[in-house]
């Protein structure tokens, strides 16, 4: 067993008996790779997995490779119609596909660092899990949004061997679900409660029709005879 002496010597350290007691300023930790722990590294990739260390398809939450920023790329490439009334989005258009591919990616990412990222029980590193944790269900009620087949999605999170987090996600995704309605149904539902409408019955629906029909007839009837002097 190794034992690491404290940078100034204490009464209190009490080192087990056959215990090899190194000092503080001549420790040095051993490197491993994140992804298999394998002591086998040289300072670019890992002899054992052949992942490349300099690499880090994570980076840090809310940054360039996250869920937030792949969004905000994809939402720039709207033209001003779709990006002011968001119901015109074609979701079966290229881009989409494309989109969903980039989060489909990001999940992928998201649960290998659960699965192989060694875990550190300090604050920054508890905080970054959680942001993760978060961002992994955010990509999926996303996926299901722009309908994705959920069976793909489940057998992604089953490839994974961390079961709490697998376990998690997995329900998560059972229950999202079963929340998300079509969007058809949303959007008519929409405008059938909408304020100004619900308050009108069928018979002001029948009144309201005919009523603008009567105008534009007589709108066009009064440009036939404007234009035919």
């Amino acid at each position: 067993m190794i034992e690491i002496m404290p940078k100034e010597h204490s009464s209190s350290f009490d080192p087990n008996p056959g215990s090899i007691v190194i000092p503080r300023e001549h420790y040095k930790p051993i490197k491993k790779c994140p992804y298999c722990s394998s002591i086998f590294i040289t300072d670019t990739l890992c002899e054992s997995c052949g992942r490349n260390l300099k690499y880090d398809p994570v980076d840090r939450p809310f940054g360039q490779k996250s869920f937030f920023s792949i969004k905000e790329r994809y939402l720039d490439d709207f033209d001003v119609v779709t990006k002011y009334f968001p119901f015109f989005e074609n979701k079966n258009s290229k881009e989409a596909r494309a989109y969903c591919r980039k989060l489909m990616k990001r999940l992928t990412d998201l649960l290998d660092y659960f699965e192989f990222r060694e875990m550190y029980y300090d604050e920054d590193s508890i905080k970054e899990r959680k942001l993760f944790f978060i961002e992994c269900k955010i990509i999926l009620e996303e996926l299901l949004n722009y309908n994705e087949d959920k069976g793909k999605i489940r057998n992604i999170l089953l490839d994974r061997s961390d079961g709490l987090i697998q376990n998690e996600l997995i329900n998560q995704l059972e229950e999202l679900s079963f929340s998300i309605k079509p969007e058809m149904k949303i959007w008519f539902e929409q405008l059938i409660y909408y304020k100004p409408i619900k308050y009108f019955n069928v018979k002001n629906y029948f009144y309201l029709f005919f009523g603008s029909t009567a105008i534009f007839y007589a709108v066009f009837q009064i440009m036939l005879r404007f234009a035919a002097r």
